[in-house]
């Protein structure tokens, strides 16, 4: 039987915010690298509303062009990797 939503949803509950900001001020493990997340942060911030305005305004047709563009790009990348490495395995086998 699933559990009810409340129960395993990855949400924070306002009575959990104290206990994870302590928690982030305690965290000294040297794995983040504060000054990127805090440049990744601003520029989420800055350039998401920006991109949504676009979308919005752009025609519809430009959109599905600019998607299937991007996922032809990411497909030709795949198989461009895939040929490279069937061919590297290929010379080492003669």
């Amino acid at each position: 039987m699933p559990k009810l939503p409340v129960e395993h949803n990855p949400f924070l509950r306002m009575e959990e915010v104290p206990q994870l900001l302590s928690k982030l001020r305690g965290y000294h493990g040297g794995h983040v690298d504060w000054q990127m997340g805090l440049a990744m942060a601003l520029g989420g911030l800055l350039s998401v509303s920006w991109g949504v305005r676009w979308a919005y305004r752009a025609p519809e047709k430009t959109l599905v062009r600019l998607i299937f563009l991007l996922f032809d790009r990411k497909r030709s990348a795949l198989v461009d990797s895939a040929v490279n490495k069937f061919t590297n395995c290929e010379s080492m086998l003669h």
